[in-house]
């Protein structure tokens, strides 16, 4: 029951409050010590039973009135929580005028402000008096609420492990679609492969593993576009995303340029377009989309992934591809991996067992088994296996949208983090949404709860929240592959978005609380609404003016509306009007007096009024990408609670003077101030600064010293600063910085070897810096960084001595390094090393025998490194090596003997193969070669049969591509031998390409002749 869990945080939130230490000054002020310590009672005593409430969802008259009084409950408590909120305004301004002498006047008002206030709490407490009569009368229980969850697991796990998962139990589906897909057989020029099953099967990720197939590449498709399709069925709806995924700028509005601009991307062109979840099923506008996509060349595959039946015979020119669930072996491969330590379950028979049983009722879905492995993965109690396995749940109504597998997870959330995924619901279906701007609301609107260990912010909180939800794939990264995300952010961030079966639970335990409206078509009224998301254009509606009394969040998406009547809502804890078409803020913004996060960016805005300076509670500011702002007016430094400010992307030509007042201020991004020319000295007195971001401020050509004044600055970012000569000399001043970022800074001539004394410092990128010629001589005594760049120097780089003195450095780049010679001995110290990186280091003769020192490497990438002869012999004692990639080596011609002890390698770019080069027989142990391997054969005058045997291709099915290649210098006396030895070096029957390169036998291998074209639609002799 929705109900609960927002009641229960809300009050959360205010006993919070009222535990403040500010309340004894105030209840003193005003004279409601008693009021407040009564109400302070009650509402801990209503928190108890809220557990008890929250269960009651069934339909009898009892669990109606339970919900009934929650929502009374929820509407007292906001009260409180505005009036509270009110309260320490008040006290903030008052202790502001005093320390600016201007509170003279005031006493009079102050009066009668103490009597108004107090009238109200009095009148709130006789409202929440009533409320506590009827918990009595309802008989609730009161409960313990479960415990927090554990620590997520850290987000490089999370992203691997559901990487690996997507392709489980889909490996014959995938194949019987790409023949659909590679098939040039069609009477169709365009033909159109619809997959179509209900939500949460994969068909995305199934559309996603053609998508990347090799066999799909480019040389085969051109374009290939992958667009996700929103929720509508107007032609324009249709287009838009499909434009936006061209890169071309077009009016949506005209279909005549839609038309030519389509016309432009396809005609003439074999093309592979997939549109990801469509559910209009209007059969005219699909005709006209069809038109617009018609005039590819013979051979252009268009999948269209719906969960409607309807939709996939409306759009197909081929059978539908009807996709199934997966085996219960293979869901329990999904849940297996998610709720176990790897080998764990040995250790656990009957909670294996339970598993077994609980993942036989998630029906097939991929989805649901890998929320149920997430959510149990912490817990070891039988009885909560149990439990999970006969829950109630399992027998909701099948035609019910909401899978009981995912409300089974949902339910075990600790409340405050069910509130924030509840809120996820304000997000229109495919919206694709930023973490640190999803963080920010949630902590604007009070849903995250402070930390019990100090030294944790509310947000480190909030990121444990996000992380959680996509450890349980509540929440979903964007695949890079979606093109169209290009278009939401300017600061290049990792994009986030929900899937629509999570969406639906969302909107399900949201209720009313959480609405996307079309106010122009839909004339009903909610009187529960407090979020709300417009996803039409607004007009000026009546039915709005009464909901927004109560709206806490508003977010516009872009679309027209009326800015005066949005600013009536005066409880806005979020106002997010990015991309509307405002060209100013009215004054009546600075009367929004819980506003805590404003969002504005993408707006032809072109100043903000000084009644900003009235929004004493304001955390956030985002202006980014507002081209019109030219000025940030000096009131906006009057906003002592700002800790968030964006300017990225605007017309700003200086900060103003008093920017030194935010004191509060912790992130500062003003990248891609292309205007930018100079900085006030002031800066250096935002004391607790913590992020601060420059990149690409081109007419930025120094820094004030007092940038070093920044004693809590932990992120600087300076990239891109085109001219910018030198650093301050005091920079090593910023003793908490962990990351400094100064590529492509051409002009850049020297560091500070002070840059030496910042001894925490985790990152140091320095590449693209054409004109720095030397390092810090001292560069040693960053005993705690893990990450230098160093790539891009055209000039003769060299590296000190003391860069082996890097006790904790993981990744070293030294890539298009030409003038580079040879490494120093000392990098053998550094025994942390994971990854190294010498590409296109053109002038690099030999590599130190210490680099066999470095047990810890994973990654040694050596590509177009030409006068590199040969690799030290000790090199084979790199156990940890996962990927080496070394083509592009023209002289480097084998590799060291012994290098099959690499059995973790999964990267090997080329085998050279021969009488004096390396054998082919070392590949023996190395089964986790993964993606393309390619083998050159330079020398035949040994029968190679035996060893080729020996390397037992066949068993590495990672392995996508395979190229096997004889050089014009190969000198083979009989072509038997070449014939045998191709024989015996089958491949993988998975292999996705096979290219076989200047092959003198006269006959195939069997293995090629058996089926291999069916299973291998791209062979290139």
């Amino acid at each position: 029951m929705a109900e609960g869990v927002l009641a229960s945080s809300i009050i959360k939130e205010v006993l919070a409050k009222i535990g403040l230490a500010i309340w004894a000054e105030l209840a003193l002020l005003w004279s409601f010590r008693d009021d407040l310590k009564a109400m302070e009672r009650d509402l801990a005593t209503i928190l108890d039973v809220l557990f008890d409430a929250e269960k009651r969802d069934g339909g009898s008259d009892r669990d109606r009135a339970v919900r009934d009084w929650l929502r009374r409950l929820k509407d007292v408590a906001h009260d409180i929580d505005d009036f509270l909120d009110e309260c320490q305004t008040d006290l903030s301004v008052s202790r502001q005028q005093r320390e600016n002498n201007t509170c003279g006047i005031a006493t009079n008002l102050c009066f009668v402000r103490s009597l108004t206030m107090a009238h109200r709490l009095r009148s709130l407490r006789r409202k929440l008096d009533t409320v506590v009569a009827g918990r009595d009368r309802l008989g609730l229980i009161p409960w313990i609420y479960p415990p927090a969850l554990p620590p997520a697991p850290p987000s490089q796990e999370t992203i691997s492990m559901v990487d690996e998962s997507k392709t489980v139990g889909r490996t014959a589906d995938k194949e019987k679609l790409m023949r659909l897909v590679l098939d040039a057989a069609s009477d169709e020029d365009v033909s159109v492969i619809p997959i179509v099953g209900f939500g949460g099967l994969g068909k995305t990720t199934l559309a996603q593993l053609v998508f990347n197939d090799l066999r799909a590449s480019d040389e085969v498709f051109d374009p290939r576009i992958w667009v996700s399709m929103s929720v509508g069925s107007s032609i324009r709806t249709l287009v838009k995303p499909i434009v936006s995924a061209t890169k071309e700028k077009c009016d949506i509005d005209n279909l005549d340029a839609v038309a030519n601009l389509l016309s432009r991307t396809f005609t003439g062109k074999k093309y592979l377009l997939v549109l990801d979840d469509v559910w209009s099923e209007s059969q005219d506008e699909w005709d006209k989309l069809r038109m617009l996509l018609k005039d590819g060349k013979r051979g252009s595959k268009i999948i269209v992934t719906t969960r409607s039946k309807k939709v996939a015979m409306m759009v197909r020119t081929v059978p539908p591809f009807v996709l199934k669930g997966l085996s219960d072996d293979d869901c329990w491969e999904l849940f297996r991996c998610r709720a176990f330590e790897e080998g764990e379950e040995a250790l656990h028979p009957k909670l294996v067992n339970m598993g077994r049983e609980i993942v036989q009722k998630c029906g097939g879905v991929p989805l649901a088994a890998k929320a149920l492995g997430s959510m149990l993965r912490f817990n070891r109690s039988e009885q909560s296996w149990g439990a999970v396995k006969d829950s109630a749940i399992w027998q909701m109504q099948k035609e019910k949208t909401i899978l009981p597998s995912l409300k089974l997870s949902y339910d075990q959330m600790p409340p405050n983090l069910k509130q924030c995924f509840a809120y996820c619901s304000v997000f229109p279906k495919n919206h694709e949404f930023d973490r640190d701007k999803l963080i920010q609301q949630w902590i604007a609107l009070g849903f995250v709860e402070p930390a019990e260990h100090a030294n944790q912010s509310l947000f480190d909180t909030a990121n444990d929240y996000f992380e959680h939800l996509l450890w349980m794939s509540f929440l979903q990264e964007v695949e890079e592959l979606d093109l169209s995300k290009k278009e939401l952010e300017e600061d290049g961030n990792v994009k986030y978005k929900i899937h629509h079966l999570v969406h639906d639970l969302a909107q399900s335990v949201a209720g009313d609380e959480v609405q996307a409206r079309n106010f122009s078509q839909d004339n009903s009224h909610s009187e529960v609404c407090r979020y709300v998301s417009l996803n039409a254009d607004m007009g000026s509606p009546e039915i709005l003016r009464s909901m927004l009394r109560k709206v806490r969040a508003f977010h516009s998406w872009g679309y027209d509306l009326d800015i005066n009547l949005v600013l009536h809502a005066r409880r806005l804890r979020v106002l997010n009007l990015r991309g509307s078409p405002i060209t100013e803020m009215p004054q009546s913004v600075g009367k929004l007096k819980h506003l805590r996060y404003l969002d504005i960016s993408s707006s032809p805005i072109e100043t903000l009024p000084d009644s900003i300076s009235s929004l004493h509670n304001l955390h956030t500011l985002h202006l980014s990408n507002c081209s019109d702002l030219c000025v940030l007016p000096v009131s906006t430094c009057n906003l002592q609670n700002l800790e968030t400010l964006n300017i990225s992307a605007s017309s700003i030509r200086t900060l103003p003077d008093s920017i030194g007042h935010l004191k509060c201020l912790r992130n500062l991004n003003m990248s891609f101030c292309h205007f930018l020319e100079t900085l006030p000295n002031s800066i250096g007195g935002l004391q607790i600064l913590q992020t601060l971001n420059f990149k690409g401020c081109g007419k930025l050509d120094s820094l004030p010293d007092d940038i070093c004044n920044l004693k809590k600055l932990r992120y600087l970012t300076l990239s891109q600063c085109g001219i910018l000569q030198s650093l301050p000399t005091n920079m090593g001043k910023l003793s908490n910085l962990l990351h400094l970022n100064l590529s492509q800074c051409n002009d850049l001539k020297s560091i500070p070897e002070s840059i030496c004394l910042i001894t925490g410092l985790h990152t140091l990128n320095m590449s693209h810096c054409s004109s720095l010629s030397e390092i810090p001589v001292s560069i040693g005594g960053l005993k705690e960084l893990q990450f230098l760049i160093l790539s891009h120097h055209s000039s003769s780089l060299s590296l000190p001595i003391s860069t082996g003195h890097l006790p904790n450095l993981q990744t070293l780049d030294l890539s298009w390094n030409i003038g580079l010679e040879e490494l120093p001995v000392s990098i053998g110290n550094l025994r942390n090393l994971k990854i190294l990186v010498l590409f296109q280091c053109w002038s690099l003769c030999r590599l130190p025998d210490s680099i066999s020192n470095l047990l810890m490497l994973e990654s040694l990438n050596l590509v177009g490194c030409e006068q590199l002869t040969k690799l030290p012999d000790g090199i084979i004692s790199l156990r940890n090596l996962k990927h080496l990639r070394n083509d592009q080596c023209q002289t480097l011609d084998r590799l060291p003997h012994g290098f099959g002890q690499w059995t973790k390698l999964e990267t090997l770019s080329l085998l050279i193969i021969g009488d004096i080069h390396s054998n082919i027989a070392e590949l023996e142990n190395l089964n986790v070669l993964t993606g393309e391997l390619r083998i050159e054969c330079r020398s035949h005058k040994k029968d190679l049969a035996t060893d080729a045997k020996r390397a037992n291709l066949r068993i590495k099915r990672k392995l996508s591509s395979l190229t096997l290649s004889w050089t014009g210098s190969c000198f083979c006396e009989d072509a038997t031998s070449v014939e045998t030895f191709l024989e015996v070096l089958e491949p993988p029957e998975n292999l996705e390409v096979l290219e076989i390169d200047g092959y003198r036998g006269t006959k195939f291998p069997s293995w090629m002749m058996e089926g291999m074209e069916l299973l291998l639609p791209i062979l290139y002799p």
